[in-house]
């Protein structure tokens, strides 16, 4: 039972790298809603999500079939909490997810990227925009991340982000401000 949580935490962890398009800062609050897919070390698992956005931090669901296995994941760029029906925790972000993931992710720029854009204090390569200007693709810490079939408004609606032998998909259903979905 221990491997769902952890399927759900790396879904929520890296559906931060689904991004929203460029946008001129960060403020204000943005919501999320679709599939996710993740691949690592042979590994596949899928999950529904519900990421809330705001600029202080992310709040989101993870959840199967029929609502099955419902996991909140939460926290800011310094401290990650996972509630679910198997497991409880919080503390530092980094920790959690060596802890619960074997994973080192650069958990202070899922912030931003959840927005569609690079951190901008940070080094980056590669980076790639559309015709409309909003972002198609980029590499910052090793991530490579690329955003496809945009909409009409410029936002992204498929995002896939690599990372040696993590892969993630994320399908956006829908999107908009914090109370609207």
């Amino acid at each position: 039972m221990r491997a769902l949580p952890r399927t759900l935490l790396a879904c929520l962890l890296l559906a931060a790298c689904e991004t929203l398009p460029p946008l001129p800062d960060i403020a204000g609050d943005v919501v999320l809603s679709g599939k996710i897919k993740i691949t690592q070390g042979g590994k596949i698992s899928t999950s529904n999500f519900r990421w809330t956005q705001t600029s202080s931090g992310f709040d989101a669901y993870f959840w199967g079939v029929m609502g099955a296995g419902t996991t909140r994941l939460y926290g800011d760029s310094e401290t990650l909490s996972i509630d679910s029906r198997d497991l409880r925790t919080s503390g530092p972000a980094q920790e959690i997810l060596q802890e619960q993931l074997g994973w080192s992710l650069p958990v202070e720029l899922l912030l931003v990227w959840v927005r569609g854009m690079p951190e901008a204090s940070m080094p980056v390569d590669n980076l790639q925009r559309n015709a409309g200007g909003a972002v198609e693709s980029f590499e910052q810490r090793g991530w490579r991340l690329r955003f496809e079939d945009f909409d009409d408004a410029g936002r992204y609606k498929r995002l896939s982000a690599n990372h040696r032998d993590a892969a993630v998909l994320i399908v956006v259903r829908e999107r908009g401000e914090s109370g609207s979905l």
